[in-house]
């Protein structure tokens, strides 16, 4: 009997599990094509560009997301750890710091290797305007963050459309 129960409890479990994975999953694919279809407006991209541009974008982004995966993951290892600064040695503090700037080196590797595909697929001024977009883009979704967290509280907050071809 005992048995019976905890495999249904298991079974039970593993749905709600998937089905909160499909929901986190289907707001990251929503996410993302808000963000290209923002871009995509922002930069007026020719049909051309956005067949050339778009994939290689994609890819950009997966792998900044990978970098910053593996940033939180290292950064939880250290902060399991909680051992605090005065407690560590010499030797320990440069080792996190020597990770710390390779990490950021990774970085930096990523941004330089997709620039040089951006300049291949977009003319320069749209390479700039790029960046300008992603700027133009993490500014409104803080925005409309901080405006949802404002209406909750009862203060005005503007409404704000999810559509890339807003005009706020």
């Amino acid at each position: 009997m005992k048995k019976k129960i905890l495999i249904a409890f298991i079974a039970v479990t593993s749905v709600f599990g998937a089905q909160a994975q499909e929901k986190k999953q289907d707001r990251s694919e929503k996410m993302l094509e808000y963000k290209i279809s923002f871009i995509e407006e922002k930069l007026a991209l020719t049909d051309k560009e956005k067949a050339d541009f778009i994939p290689i974008y994609k890819e950009y982004l997966q792998k900044e997301q990978e970098c910053r995966k593996e940033f939180r993951s290292e950064k939880g290892v250290a902060k399991g750890e909680k051992q605090l600064l005065s407690e560590k040695s010499d030797a320990e503090i440069e080792k996190e710091l020597d990770a710390h700037i390779a990490r950021k080196e990774k970085g930096l590797a990523v941004d330089k290797e997709y620039l040089a595909k951006f300049k291949k697929a977009l003319p320069m001024k749209k390479v700039a305007q790029l960046y300008e977009a992603e700027r133009a883009f993490k500014k409104e979704l803080l925005d409309k963050l901080r405006d949802k967290k404002g209406e909750g509280k009862g203060a005005k907050g503007k409404e704000r459309s999810m559509s890339p071809k807003s005009t706020d």
